[in-house]
């Protein structure tokens, strides 16, 4: 379950939070929330929606990049930083 670590911090504060420690962090509009580990279903789920995305992309169906969860997204518009996956 996520848990608010810090309340109207800015993004670069945020990338130094995320430096300071080993723990995963969302970044959400000001508000940075710290993930624990998943669960052996949600793992399961994700790879095999990986899969069916990395299958359609090599058949031509779909282009897209395919990233796990080691890669740090931030998305402007909605001032958000997420792990996907």
């Amino acid at each position: 379950m996520p848990t608010t670590i810090a309340s109207k911090v800015d993004y670069a504060r945020y990338l130094e939070i995320e430096r300071e420690t080993n723990t995963k962090h969302e970044y959400r509009s000001g508000e940075v929330v710290a993930f624990a580990g998943g669960t052996m279903n949600h793992s399961r789920l994700a790879t095999t929606f990986m899969k069916l995305l990395f299958l359609a992309e090599a058949r031509g169906e779909h282009e897209c990049d395919l990233l796990n969860s080691d890669h740090k997204l931030y998305i402007p518009t909605l001032d958000f930083v997420c792990y996907p996956v």
